[in-house]
């Protein structure tokens, strides 16, 4: 039996700004947004096995899983208020925990925006 490697890809500056952006615009949906009941639903791939001969360890490698409704494909329909994607992504912890520092900060950046701080 042959063990499965997991290979996910770094984000590069470039991906992690649109990444941020996009999340904070609200296009973007994450398995940290998403009840995991209903986890398989919303990423469709789960549901149908795409991880399922990946052995735990290497699945540990896995910060979040996540879609753009923007550049990943979505089916008709939604669960809970969440659409469905046909296809997903997988991110690296170091990469989501980045990503994390960032969002807060692009919030933050917008709050002072809305109050009219920004200069």
């Amino acid at each position: 039996m042959t063990t499965k490697k997991l290979q996910i890809p770094k984000m590069s500056k470039a991906e992690m700004g649109t990444f941020v952006l996009e999340y904070c615009a609200g296009r973007i949906h994450t398995s940290q947004n998403v009840p995991t009941n209903i986890l398989g639903s919303v990423f469709m791939p789960l549901a149908l096995g795409a991880l399922n001969e990946i052995p735990k360890k290497e699945l540990a490698k896995i910060g979040v899983i996540w879609a753009s409704t923007v550049q990943d494909r979505t089916v008709r329909g939604a669960v809970n208020g969440f659409p469905l994607f046909a296809s997903c992504r997988i991110m690296t912890k170091k990469d989501w925990a980045r990503a994390v520092v960032l969002i807060k900060k692009e919030y933050a950046r917008q709050d002072k925006i809305r109050v009219g701080e920004a200069a």
